[in-house]
């Protein structure tokens, strides 16, 4: 059995001595992999209620905090680890440029050694983001 840790660019590991600290202890204890999230905003004082807590508030209690983008913490941390596997538990794909999107990934997953799970969802998303181009050229953006 193989074991990951989830939300790894939150709370106190949105810095980078947290979050470095963070990956190399989970390699040095053996975990396969650290996950992170997306969120592009979290305006203060949101309304709508959150399905996954009895609050309705997200895990914190703060209405606002700092959420790295994702791709960019596991850059930074995987320059500092060996052998743990980064993947992206959540990546809001409509909220990035498909073109920008599909290039930071592959090149990311050029440079680090990702795990077959996360490797398979981003093929999944590049394919999505082909396809979706070849549809903006046959249609000059019309459709």
């Amino acid at each position: 059995m193989k074991f990951g840790l989830w939300f790894c660019n939150t709370g106190r590991y949105v810095d980078p001595q947290g979050a470095v600290a963070l990956a190399q202890a989970a390699e040095a204890a053996g975990f396969e992999s650290v996950w992170t999230v997306e969120h592009t905003i979290i305006p203060a004082g949101y309304a709508s209620a959150y399905p996954y807590d009895g609050s309705g508030k997200m895990p914190g209690g703060r209405d606002d905090f700092p959420l790295p983008d994702p791709l960019i913490w596991m850059a930074f941390v995987a320059a500092a680890t060996t052998k743990i596997k980064l993947a992206t538990g959540i990546l809001i794909l409509p909220q990035r440029n498909p073109v920008l999107a599909a290039k930071q990934i592959a090149t990311l997953d050029h440079f680090f050694a990702w795990s077959r799970p996360a490797r398979h969802r981003h093929r999944l998303a590049a394919r999505r983001v082909r396809r979706a181009w070849r549809t903006l050229r046959r249609t000059g953006g019309q459709d």
